[in-house]
């Protein structure tokens, strides 16, 4: 509720910091960014920021761009984002051509982060994410490659074990297959 916005207009550019100023709040922000229009297309580019989440301090150590362009794709450069040893990074292209490949690789990621989010559906997940997964056509046909682990998988305090997910080219979504390894019930 306490957001504090500063910026600069200059030469088709929007220079800007968003805080979300509350310091005892449990999720924080503080962005740092730049926003052009150049030839019928959007530039953002974020800049080093931090985003406390749940608590814990994650930073956008160096600049990364998101471009709509007016064929209506968006092309993500060198996203990152870090927390010790976890970290999330995305870059490629997100469109209905199946040329368009989208990159996401998550490093040691703990999903305790995302239960701030969860919480609301009543769910409660722990466990730590390593992937690497290719998505094609994101925004038409979609196709999928990856290879994703999962330790330690916890979901509402039943303890599930390793869950694996690997497919080379993975084209429909009416066949979808887990494979499990050390799956107990607490």
């Amino acid at each position: 509720n306490n957001v504090e916005i500063a910026n600069a207009i200059a030469n088709d550019t929007i220079q800007f910091n968003v805080k979300l100023a509350d310091k005892d709040a449990i999720n924080q922000l503080d962005l740092n960014g730049k926003l052009n229009f150049i030839n019928d297309s959007i530039n953002l580019s974020v800049l080093p920021s931090e985003i406390i989440i749940d608590r814990a301090e994650w930073k956008i150590p160096s600049a990364f761009k998101l471009c709509y362009t007016p064929q209506g794709n968006f092309i993500i450069n060198d996203f990152y984002l870090s927390n010790g040893e976890q970290s999330l990074s995305v870059t490629g292209i997100i469109s209905d051509n199946e040329k368009d490949k989208l990159s996401i690789k998550a490093h040691q990621l703990s999903l305790k982060s995302f239960n701030q989010i969860l919480k609301k559906y009543s769910i409660a997940i722990a466990g730590t994410l390593n992937a690497n997964t290719t998505l094609a056509a994101v925004s038409g046909d979609m196709s999928l490659q990856s290879d994703l682990r999962i330790d330690d998988l916890v979901y509402n305090k039943d303890s599930i074990g390793i869950l694996k997910f690997k497919t080379v080219q993975f084209e429909s979504f009416e066949i979808l297959t887990f494979r499990t390894i050390g799956w107990r019930i607490l």
